[in-house]
Order: structure tokens, then C-alpha cells, then sequence
């Protein structure tokens, strides 16, 4: 259990950082492609988050 919370954490971590410099791309740049690659990093993320959170609330 512990191990796979440690990996979810790592995995959340370094989609966060992706989308995190994906934003920061896109408002350097203004190119709509570097929009839907952010839009894209954002629900991965967001997605990720909200099925780990769903999965620890039925194992506790």
C-alpha cells in the first residue's frame, strides 16, 4: 500500500511539472498547439489526481 502511494506521488509530481512548464511554454509562445499540449498535460493531471483519490477512498 505504502508502495504504491510513494509511486502515485512521483507520478503526480512529475505530471505537475510537465504541465507546469508547458503553461509557462505556451504563455511565452501563444502557439495554439503548445494550448492543446497544456490543455492535454492538465487533464492527464487532473484525471490522475482525482482516480488516485478515488482508488485510496475504497481501500481505507
Amino acid at each position: 500500500m505504502l508502495g504504491i502511494l510513494i509511486i502515485d506521488i512521483i507520478r503526480f509530481t512529475v505530471s505537475f511539472i510537465l504541465l507546469v512548464i508547458a503553461t509557462r511554454s505556451f504563455l511565452k509562445t501563444r502557439i495554439s498547439a503548445m494550448f492543446y499540449l497544456t490543455l492535454g498535460f492538465g487533464l492527464i493531471t487532473f484525471g490522475h489526481l482525482l482516480s488516485d483519490i478515488y482508488f485510496l477512498m475504497i481501500k481505507i
